[in-house]
């Protein structure tokens, strides 16, 4: 049984994790498809300001666009950096989760002998 909870809590503790992950990169990672959207939404209707030979509107539309690249680029680097804390902790964590069942097998197997 001690075995068995040590894989359970690994688990349990593992899914509150990615919990936490998630919703820590939920907010940048909707920011950023909403940019994207917006940018695509945008190239189209520069395209028909052209076919129109609005340019005036064409031209801020694309002063539009070169602002919403550079809010998504800082929101793409904004969520690399809040993952890459979450990578570089993952094999910390694995090795925990080692170690414990490790030790819950172990004596597990010191009490049968």
């Amino acid at each position: 049984m001690p075995l068995a909870n040590s894989y359970k809590a690994a688990y349990d503790d593992m899914q509150k994790w990615i919990s936490e992950i998630d919703a820590a990169t939920a907010a940048a990672s909707q920011k950023v498809v909403g940019l994207q959207k917006q940018i695509q939404e945008n190239e189209a209707a520069i395209t028909q300001a052209k076919l129109d030979k609005q340019d005036a509107k064409a031209k801020d539309l694309n002063k539009q666009n070169k602002q919403l690249w550079s809010d998504l680029n800082a929101a793409k680097k904004s969520m690399a950096e809040t993952t890459s804390k979450y990578v570089k902790s993952a094999p910390d964590r694995v090795k925990q989760y080692d170690d414990m069942t490790s030790k819950a097998l172990a004596d597990l197997k010191a009490q049968g002998k």
